[in-house]
């Protein structure tokens, strides 16, 4: 069997084909324990397993009586990287509920005492469980709902398999891990260049979401040396960021397309949270870049002539990020830096006067930067192509700019503008008739309908 067939038989076929129950027990213990099986998370796997069982309820049932305990193949899942709510969820499941019960346990304890119970990891024949999942195959990294994911498991698993027999080794990892812990990740920098790394260069998504132990800035070094070709980077409900961390990252993965850093506010009721930093006089006082947009001349020919350019961001998403770095000034600098963009979701963010000047800037002298291929019409503005636009619960940002920035938007297919300071003239000056969703709650526009109307004709 080819070691690719191993992804395709437990994920693909598990999820979306109704003849995985028909895959030979045999093919099936095969696949589970071949070096190169290649699945997104832990929980893909289980499901799966627990789905075949469920589908061979008689078979299973009959192995039983005769002494033969198939669920024995259940142990290949390393329950210590399982999503949280999963194994909550799994605990009534009849073939899953025991390893459930040991998956819930371990994860508490790597919560609470994660040194304690990672202490005999080295050199111990069942570290492997500790490992996530990491071949030559995998294109997606799904460790979303981890809140046991810590710095020294993300090390482990990207280091070679040689390491646990190299005590020196062993020692500095456990040493940088820990230090990890106690630093914002940037003294570390230099100490993780010396570790042996291995780099997987089929990575293309990384989804840390929801694992709150997990240090972002220290992750990030860890991703760009190696996923070399991470397009989809997804790290939201991470409270601790910093937004110079965010340019180093668009830096070092220059094939980056999408980044979700969305916060979840609720149940905070957006309109009571307080803005920090909207006003266009901010300027961002970073790695020496002294930014004081508004001062700009049309088109901020300045940034594009003095910064260097991020082609291939096509989407971001900082929704809920009220963060004293991610000011209305940085949010820009951001968006001038990425000229390629066509998804922007800021909702409750300082999204502001400075953030909707710089959508509705040009790039000028395209010749300038030969190795860029940007169509004719971004010279229009960065906003002509955009086909999303949330900027919900930004107060930071007036009518009239508001007003001027929908009306540089054609292509728009998706626009929130809930709670903002529109009314009905803004959603008049829209010029596009592809719009499938708008949100204008908790605003002043009162005639939603005839607008409706006039784009639903393309007028």
């Amino acid at each position: 069997m080819q070691p690719h067939n191993s992804r395709f038989l437990l994920q693909m076929w598990a999820m979306n084909c109704n003849s995985f129950p028909c895959i030979p027990w045999n093919l099936l213990v095969s696949c589970v324990k071949h070096p190169d099986l290649t699945v997104d998370s832990e929980r893909h796997l289980a499901d799966s397993l627990i789905a075949w069982l469920a589908s061979n309820n008689e078979q299973v049932e009959c192995w039983h009586n005769t002494g033969d305990d198939c669920s024995g193949i259940l142990k290949e899942i390393r329950i210590s990287l399982l999503p949280l709510w999963f194994a909550a969820g799994k605990r009534r499941c009849c073939y899953f509920s025991k390893l459930a019960e040991e998956s819930i346990d371990a994860t508490l304890n790597l919560m609470t005492r994660p040194s304690t119970s990672m202490m005999n990891v080295s050199g111990d024949v069942d570290s492997r469980h500790f490992k996530i999942r990491l071949t030559q195959y995998t294109k997606k990294v799904d460790l979303s709902g981890c809140p046991q994911m810590n710095s020294r498991i993300l090390l482990m698993s990207m280091l070679p398999c040689s390491y646990s027999t190299d005590l020196m080794l062993t020692k500095v990892v456990k040493q940088y891990s820990i230090s990890l812990e106690w630093t914002d990740g940037d003294r570390c920098q230099n100490s993780s260049a010396l570790l042996p790394t291995l780099s997987f260069e089929a990575v293309e998504e990384v989804d840390i979401s929801n694992c709150p132990r997990l240090p972002l800035e220290a992750s990030i070094e860890c991703f760009c040396k190696s996923f070399p070709s991470m397009k989809i980077f997804k790290a939201a409900h991470h409270l601790n960021f910093k937004m110079t961390k965010l340019v180093q990252l668009l830096q070092k993965c220059p094939l980056l397309e999408e980044i979700d850093l969305a916060v979840d506010i609720s149940p905070v009721i957006p309109s009571r949270v307080s803005i920090v930093s909207s006003s266009p006089a901010i300027s961002l006082r970073a790695s020496t870049e002294s930014l004081e947009i508004h001062s700009y001349p049309w088109p901020a020919s300045n940034l594009y002539t003095t910064r260097p350019l991020l082609a291939n961001v096509t989407k971001l998403t900082l929704e809920g990020r009220v963060d004293l770095s991610v000011t209305d000034t940085g949010i820009s600098v951001l968006i001038l830096r990425c000229v390629k963009l066509h998804s922007l979701v800021v909702c409750d963010t300082s999204f502001g006067h400075n953030s909707a000047l710089a959508l509705r800037s040009g790039i000028p002298n395209l010749n300038d930067f030969p190795t860029l291929h940007v169509g004719k019409n971004h010279a229009k503005s960065l906003a002509s192509e955009f086909q999303v636009l949330h900027v919900g619960g930004c107060r930071g940002v007036d009518e009239t700019s508001l007003s001027e920035l929908i009306s540089e938007t054609p292509m728009l297919k998706s626009l929130c503008l809930r709670e903002t300071l529109i009314v009905d003239d803004t959603l008049y000056s829209f010029l596009g008739s592809s719009l499938e969703m708008l949100d204008v709650s908790d605003t002043k526009v009162l005639e939603i309908t005839e607008a409706h109307e006039v784009w639903s004709s393309g007028q």
